[in-house]
């Protein structure tokens, strides 16, 4: 014997269809929050507190979505960044450091639109190769 009317079809309806449209909204709620607000730009290679056994790395970072002059700024030694060893405009989110001294420690960030962003650290190992 099979129900027939409003309410069985209704809940056969929803046992189909419920958990794809909540899914569905839930993402297209996330992607437009992701749209609508700002993502800071982040440092994500090398990780924070690395210490590195070579003399050179490849800086890599996530632009963000805000509007706005991304700059990369570069401190040894120095977390205030009042003396930086790189303080420029960049385009791309890479950016090579060459020739670095051992037993330092190396102090990082991006600014965008004239708010610096999370500082990430690395250390160069005391006794780093050079290669």
């Amino acid at each position: 014997m099979t129900r027939t009317g409003l309410i069985p079809r209704i809940a056969a309806w929803l046992r189909v269809y419920l958990i794809p449209v909540c899914l569905f909204c839930v993402v297209l709620v996330s992607a437009i929050e992701t749209v609508t607000s700002s993502v800071d730009p982040m440092p994500q290679h090398p990780p924070h507190g690395l210490n590195l056994v070579r003399d050179h790395v490849q800086l890599q970072w996530s632009k963000g979505n805000g509007e706005g002059e991304l700059r990369l700024q570069v401190a040894i030694d120095d977390l205030t960044f009042s003396t930086m060893i790189v303080d420029e405009a960049v385009v791309k989110n890479t950016h090579r450091l060459k020739k670095l001294e051992p037993g330092r420690t190396y102090y990082w960030r991006l600014v965008k639109g004239g708010e610096p962003g999370f500082v990430s650290v690395f250390t160069i190992s005391a006794n780093a190769l050079r290669y």
